[in-house]
């Protein structure tokens, strides 16, 4: 979706007819911060990508290893137990890694924000002057 709404506002970019030599007009200023604030959501996608990519890839290398040396305070006697204890820690990683992506998601959601605002400031004002 993120591609599709990029191809559309290059698409009305690139529709509008102006004099070849006339500088860079206000509505392509304005086109080119519209696709910024695109540009930084996909960057935000494929750094989830990119981090879910290279989690999976890692475990699938490295299996869990869990022994009874770890865990002091309680004995592990069957593979249940076992089975059990990976399943938790397993499921911690998934939590932090969850929560990870939330941070993300919000300081992205942060910036975005706080670019259109500053850009619609100066942007506005300096062209009503």
């Amino acid at each position: 979706m993120l591609v599709t709404l990029y191809l559309i506002t290059a698409n009305l970019y690139s529709s509008v007819k102006a004099p070849p030599n006339r500088g860079f007009s206000y509505i392509e200023k304005w086109m080119c911060a519209v696709q910024v604030s695109i540009l930084m959501a996909i960057m935000e996608y494929g750094y989830v990508l990119s981090k879910l990519k290279f989690i999976s890839s890692s475990d699938k290398k490295r299996p869990m290893q869990v022994s009874s040396s770890h865990w002091k305070s309680s004995v592990i006697s069957t593979d249940t137990d076992l089975a059990t204890v990976a399943l938790a820690a397993t499921q911690r990683k998934k939590e932090k890694l969850d929560e990870t992506f939330k941070k993300v998601d919000r300081l992205f959601a942060l910036l975005s924000f706080t670019y259109f605002i500053i850009f619609n400031a100066i942007y506005w004002l300096y062209g009503l002057v």
